[in-house]
């Protein structure tokens, strides 16, 4: 399976930039990681530790990320394959 976003695609999303959205958990969202890492996740609540995050990718390249501290995230609207541009 290969990634729901491609370089170049546009993607519409709620802007929240100073807390976690709550419309973004249990969906796909745009995120930031404490660590400053910018990201396009499935965002569930931590398992392991509670105030983290889960985060899953579509595709089966990229691991499950598991007990993530986000800084912000919300969810994604819509997203525009660059071809239909």
């Amino acid at each position: 399976m290969t990634s729901i976003t491609q370089p170049g695609d546009p993607l519409l999303f709620s802007r929240s930039f100073f807390e976690i959205d709550a419309g973004a958990i249990g969906r796909v969202g745009i995120l930031k990681t404490e660590d400053g890492r910018n990201k396009v996740k499935e965002i569930r609540p931590g398992a392991a530790i509670r105030g983290t995050f889960d985060l899953s990718s579509a595709n089966n390249l990229n691991r499950t990320e598991y007990s993530i501290r986000l800084k912000w995230a919300a969810p994604m609207r819509r997203m525009i394959q660059n071809d239909d541009i």
